[in-house]
């Protein structure tokens, strides 16, 4: 999964899910970071899709490119929020967090010759971020593999 990948799944994702408002294609957390500064409170579900790293395995003749791919969910909260609106944020991010895992899936099911269609189902891990440049959210992580 290479950018120009990412660069056309990013629309169509935030277009077939509602609630995410803002979605970006970002080099690292120092990136993320800027981003996340420019964002207010009313932004919430935003997604980010940090620029993948990819290793190798095999021979010469049969090179596997496996993708590492990072996705984060995430919404800004006040400094005044109570626990009970740190749950809140969890709870609708977590929502969203799967939505997206589950579209990715559907896609890669629908599309066999599609973007994701090596995507590995079992690779998913979806994991809490919290007070992260004052937002918390979950960070969908997953692997993509290639033959060259």
């Amino acid at each position: 999964m290479k950018i120009a990948d990412i660069r056309t799944l990013l629309p169509h994702i935030e277009a077939e899910m509602p609630d995410i408002n803002y979605q970006q294609l970002v080099v690292d957390q120092s990136q993320l970071t800027e981003f996340l500064q420019k964002r207010n409170k009313d932004d919430n579900n935003m997604l980010f899709f940090i620029i993948p790293e990819h290793t190798h395995r095999g021979t010469d003749d049969s090179i596997l490119t496996i993708t590492n791919a990072q996705i984060l969910i995430m919404a800004r909260y006040a400094e005044k929020d109570s626990h009970e609106d740190f749950l809140n944020i969890m709870q609708a991010t977590e929502e969203t967090a799967f939505k997206v895992r589950d579209w990715m899936l559907q896609h890669k099911e629908d599309n066999p010759c599609g973007v994701l269609r090596r995507l590995v189902d079992s690779s998913f891990q979806i994991l809490p971020v919290w007070e992260f440049v004052s937002c918390h959210g979950w960070s969908i992580n997953f692997n993509v593999e290639h033959d060259h």
